[in-house]
């Protein structure tokens, strides 16, 4: 990983693969919650999975086309109307999002987002907020 890959408040896995919130950066270092030092280099990306999407607040959605059989989407959509509106998040497994739907134009982003760390930089730049873990 790149220090530049990174912000405050990112998860990613230190040199024990155990999850940390990087607390702080410095120069080529991240601080954990219990303010240990890691170099980025032995850090490592988490990937993202249909549990990372749940915890953060996400929906399961299906989508019926075609008589009744269910279809889902890939990609990340964005439904927008003056304000960000909803952001989904899927793949041919999984169809996730998070927001409230309203109607608007669809924009779709060509980019594979594979990490957590990766959604929640996506996320901040969008909205202006942080992905948050929610709870239940």
């Amino acid at each position: 990983m790149k220090a530049s890959d990174l912000r405050i408040g990112n998860f990613v896995y230190d040199i024990d693969y155990y999850q940390i919130e990087v607390r702080a950066l410095n120069l080529g270092g991240v601080f954990d919650d219990n303010g240990t030092w890691f170099d980025v280099d032995f850090c490592e990306p988490i990937p993202l999975t249909e549990e990372w999407l749940l915890k953060f607040g996400f929906e399961f959605l299906d989508l019926y086309f075609n008589e009744g059989i269910p279809v889902k989407d890939y990609g990340i959509n964005i439904t927008k109307c003056n304000t960000v509106e909803k952001l989904s998040v899927s793949n041919w497994d999984m169809n996730i999002s998070i927001g409230d739907y309203y109607s608007g134009e669809d924009y779709v982003l060509d980019r594979d987002i594979k990490h957590v760390h990766q959604l929640q930089n996506l996320y901040f730049a969008l909205t202006g907020e942080e992905l948050k873990i929610k709870n239940k």
